[in-house]
């Protein structure tokens, strides 16, 4: 997997600084709401991968691969947000790409005031070290399923079927996560959680 190999080869270079695996910043998703999102996924297939409930999550930003200082400033810096704690609604279901390609499928995270709000304090963060943030229009959801092969069928039941899906839940905290890829799918492992005003 190469960001292994990169961290080792950078570990074992003379003088080097250690390179902490990717990173990024999200939203937990509580159990009762992955349970009502389970609900909305495919059924598995060669050709369907579900996401397990323990990987659903909203991205604030991408982090990436950085040194250990960055990644220890970072834990201090993040956990001086000083915001309140929200209510997230989730509603209906879309698509990546927007056509009959392989992609994929996720329920659709409203973009109100207090999660831009959270997302640019953590983006005004990272730009703080260093970090280049993703110039690409944020568009917040879970994700639901990975699908490998062209299933038009399957995509324009799933658009059908849930889009008036509506749930909400209280964001009182978001994580740092670290991103491991694996021959059986990515493992997110919480490095830190940081708590919003109550």
């Amino acid at each position: 997997m190469k960001h292994r190999n990169e961290t080792k080869n950078a570990k074992d270079r003379p003088g080097a600084e250690t390179i902490m695996p990717r990173l990024f910043v999200g939203i937990e998703i509580p159990e009762a709401i992955c349970q009502d999102l389970i609900a909305l996924q495919p059924a598995a297939a060669p050709d369907v991968a579900p996401t397990p409930p323990a990987l659903m999550h909203v991205t604030l930003h991408f982090v990436g691969e950085v040194t250990e200082a960055i990644f220890t400033n970072l834990k201090e810096r993040l956990g001086e947000i000083t915001l309140p704690a929200f209510e997230l609604p989730i509603t209906g279901v879309g698509c990546f790409p927007p056509d009959d390609r392989p992609g994929f499928l996720w329920a659709r995270v409203e973009k109100s005031s207090s999660l831009v709000a959270l997302r640019n304090a953590v983006g005004q963060i990272l730009t703080e070290q260093g970090i280049e943030l993703e110039s690409r229009a944020y568009c917040p959801h879970v994700t639901l399923a990975r699908l490998d092969t062209k299933n038009p069928e399957l995509i324009d039941a799933f658009l059908k079927t849930h889009r008036e899906f509506r749930t909400l839940f209280v964001v009182d905290c978001f994580s740092l996560y670290a991103s491991e890829r694996t021959d059986d799918g990515p493992i997110y492992t919480k490095v830190a959680e940081f708590s919003l005003i109550k």
